[in-house]
């Protein structure tokens, strides 16, 4: 079979050659495109243990303010205002994660 000098078998054979190049392709541009996609993940992780590190230091930090206060409160005996500063502090901190979470 022919349509103005063109077998049937060269269609066959420049269909293969073209399916062969974007194969080719594809399989030389597949591990970049992994990468790039491994490298976003990676990005992300990163991000969100940031994230997290962030908090763990402020969780940290109010719970410390807390300790102190009832610290100094039992060495002084009277000292109320780091008491409700820290109480502010502790509620100030949970209100924030509620709404987060």
């Amino acid at each position: 079979m022919s349509i103005e000098g063109v077998t049937l078998g060269e269609i066959v054979t420049a269909f293969a050659v073209l399916m062969a190049i974007t194969k080719g392709i594809d399989w030389a541009i597949n591990p970049i495109r992994k990468s790039r996609e491994d490298i976003g993940a990676l990005k992300k992780k990163v991000d969100d243990h940031d994230k997290e590190m962030k908090d763990i230091h402020e969780y940290m930090y109010t719970s410390l303010t807390a300790i102190k206060a009832l610290l100094k409160h039992g060495i002084d005996g009277n000292d109320v205002d780091s008491m409700r500063s820290a109480y502010k502090d502790i509620d100030n901190y949970l209100t924030r994660k509620v709404k987060e979470g």
